[in-house]
């Protein structure tokens, strides 16, 4: 609870969604045989022929791949490969998965998610809302106005745990609180960053919070 000169500051937290996800199965019937037989991996992108580790594989999203050459059982076994032909709207994407380039890719499918730590807070529901709580502050001329405003935030949390991209999102947003709320989610405590195949990469988080502010009279 803030309290200011004769107002109180009350301040509520609403998690309704964090992180966007998507499947957590690509390619079931390949990473199914990958498990059993471990065969070489190969995929096409704008018609270049790259090898395709394993840690890579592991890193492809839905949508990424338009096809595959799936050789049966008994080729894998003498040695033939499998072949996924890449969508090359996403060639930039898979060049980073392969390692070709520094992936700042945004994923949706992790091995684990972002998520926000604060001081005794056990979620991170209540780590926000802690928080907001004993950080935020109410512009100082809106302290005499009566005021509700749901928000919604949404940032991208960058593998250093940093927030970037951050908007604020309401149907009566305020010109004069939207840019001190930016700030204030930008200057937060690093977060906790999701991981892909036990690396860092870069997600998008998303939370409600919700305003209220009033005389005291």
């Amino acid at each position: 609870m803030k309290i200011h000169k004769q107002k109180v500051f009350k301040i509520k937290i609403i998690l309704f969604a964090i992180l966007i996800c998507g499947a957590n199965q690509i390619f079931s019937q390949q990473k199914s045989i990958k498990k059993t037989i471990k065969p070489k991996m190969y995929i096409i992108i704008d018609n270049q022929k790259y090898l395709l580790p394993n840690k890579a594989f592991d890193k492809i999203e839905i949508g990424w791949i338009l096809s595959s050459t799936m050789p049966s059982k008994e080729n894998l076994e003498k040695g033939e490969p499998i072949i996924f032909y890449a969508n090359n709207y996403y060639k930039e994407n898979l060049y980073a998965a392969i390692g070709l380039k520094e992936d700042n890719n945004i994923y949706t499918t992790l091995s684990s998610y972002a998520d926000f730590k604060y001081k005794e807070a056990s979620t991170m529901e209540e780590s926000i809302e802690l928080y907001f709580k004993e950080n935020y502050k109410v512009p100082d001329n809106l302290h005499k106005k009566k005021f509700w405003w749901k928000v919604y935030i949404s940032a991208i949390v960058e593998k250093n745990g940093s927030l970037s991209d951050i908007t604020v999102n309401s149907e009566n947003a305020n010109a004069k609180v939207t840019p001190s709320l930016i700030e204030f989610v930008k200057d937060m405590p690093e977060w906790i960053p999701a991981t892909k195949s036990k690396e860092k990469v870069r997600s998008k988080c998303m939370f409600g919070v919700y305003f209220e502010w009033f005389n005291e009279k």
